[in-house]
């Protein structure tokens, strides 16, 4: 397989080392991206020393354009379990169970979380589901070092390459 961190469409989420919500995207999809942190110095010669602290990982999950039913009642078990401090787990591809993420929502310096939006798509009992949703959540520990894996080599999981059903 060519692509690495995950395949699949579903990303996951564990409350507690128990509960496991499993999400999938109708519209839009999962994004994810790494804040570094360096100590950056300029000497006197002008020769510029650089040393990596660390980086955090985030996931941008969007339903702007749809969230349905189904995921935001998902959504409201997840948001009640970070109120009440439970600890929370993101898979953010179900083909990897192994990469998995300790996460805490995003919220800025003052304890200030980003807006969540939860609006009507149509007015009447017949509408699709809802919009407006946007929640991005980072890692809740400093990480070292890049994590890139190839999730067909996988251990204890059998697979079948994707290149054999081209």
């Amino acid at each position: 397989m060519k692509s690495r961190n995950g395949v699949s469409k579903n990303f996951k989420f564990i409350i507690d080392n128990s509960t496991g919500l499993t999400f999938s995207f109708k519209h839009q999809s999962l994004e994810e991206w790494t804040e570094e942190k360096w100590i950056t110095h300029t000497l006197i010669n002008g020769i510029v020393k650089q040393q990596f602290l660390y980086f955090h990982t985030f996931f941008r999950i969007d339903w702007s354009e749809l969230i349905t039913g189904e995921d935001a009642d998902k959504l409201q078990i997840l948001r009640n379990a970070e109120f009440n401090g439970s600890k929370i787990v993101i898979i953010p591809h179900t083909d990897l169970p192994a990469r998995n993420f300790d996460v805490v929502s995003l919220k800025s310096d003052s304890g200030i979380s980003e807006k969540i939006s939860f609006s009507q798509i149509v007015n009447h009992r017949y509408s699709p589901g809802n919009k407006g949703t946007v929640m991005i959540f980072r890692t809740k520990y400093p990480q070292y070092q890049w994590d890139i894996r190839d999730p067909s080599v996988q251990q204890g999981i059998a697979t079948i390459s994707y290149e054999r059903f081209i």
